[in-house]
């Protein structure tokens, strides 16, 4: 059998140890979750959908119109990929509607369901 040195062994445990709380903290607070469009994200479990579309949707109003990079400079450390995600999220609420044109994609609020 290979012997090694304690101090090896110690750092081989403090891994394994890191490796369970992970696993802990992860099956406890955290899930995964798969988007429409295939991407997977870490997501807490106090995560409101619900939320995401209501902020979404209030940024968007506010500005007029927004594309997933100007959400992304909007909301720190929010990827450009996530601001596709909550923007179609968005919009398949309701809340918001597309342009898709050559300029880009552009979303904008849904004035369809604003009283006259």
């Amino acid at each position: 059998a290979l012997k090694l040195p304690l101090r090896y062994a110690l750092a081989s445990m403090q891994l394994w140890l890191l490796i369970l709380w992970s696993c802990i903290v992860m099956i406890l607070f955290k899930r995964m979750r798969k988007f429409e469009t295939g991407v997977l994200v870490v997501q807490s479990l106090s995560h409101s959908e619900e939320a995401v579309i209501r902020d979404t949707s209030e940024l968007v109003k506010q500005k007029g119109h927004l594309s997933a990079q100007e959400l992304s400079k909007l909301v720190k450390g929010l990827s450009i990929m996530l601001a596709v995600e909550r923007l179609l999220m968005s919009e398949r609420a309701g809340n918001l509607c597309r342009d898709d044109t050559v300029e880009g994609l552009q979303f904008y609020p849904n004035r369809f369901l604003e009283p006259s």
